[in-house]
């Protein structure tokens, strides 16, 4: 029995359930009035809530695993930078400054640690797994940054958060044709 959720010239997508899987977070779009959103629905009241809403694009909302903060992508000033917010919009962090194109945020299962898709070069190709740690809180960050295998696509957190699985784009030339392949590949 599907069930619709969400409604109004939004477009909607990339929903997250929260931890506790009372809430669903949500990326939306209007073409009409060109502005983004991130918004939290509470399912059974259908109540709404948005988190953070602009002229400049937003990206790929991801919940904490205690259900506290949502990181997001949102590219102010033309540039990708990862956010975080209070899951009931009453703080944002800007979790990232520099020039580079960082998106993709996902969560380690203690909560600690934000894995981000980062190209250093602003192109989407050239990709690079980087690491944002918010356990001495939003205000101060520290980053890890991991140069390996480039173009990581997706990625996601063992049970433990001891491990990281990924998906990487391979440009290979054997047959004297560049190809793309797929890689998947767990960084220890």
């Amino acid at each position: 029995q599907p069930r619709r959720l969400t409604a109004g010239p939004f477009i909607h997508g990339w929903p997250r359930w929260s931890p506790d899987g009372t809430r669903l977070v949500y990326w939306g779009y209007d073409a009409q009035s060109r502005r983004s959103a991130i918004k939290v629905l509470e399912v059974e009241s259908g109540r709404i809530l948005t988190l953070v809403e602009s002229q400049e694009s937003l990206d790929r909302p991801a919940w904490r695993p205690d259900g506290k903060y949502v990181a997001y992508a949102a590219q102010p000033n033309g540039n990708w930078d990862i956010w975080g917010a209070a899951a009931d919009g009453s703080r944002h962090y800007r979790l990232t400054h520099d020039a580079q194109m960082e998106t993709n945020p996902l969560w380690s299962p203690d909560g600690l640690v934000i894995a981000i898709k980062a190209a250093p070069n602003k192109e989407y190709n050239l990709t690079v797994e980087h690491f944002i740690s918010v356990k001495d809180g939003f205000e101060s960050p520290t980053y890890r940054l991991w140069d390996g295998i480039k173009s990581i696509q997706m990625s996601d957190w063992s049970p433990d958060g001891k491990k990281i699985a990924y998906t990487a784009e391979m440009i290979t030339n054997a047959s004297g044709e560049d190809r793309v392949s797929y890689l998947a590949v767990v960084n220890e």
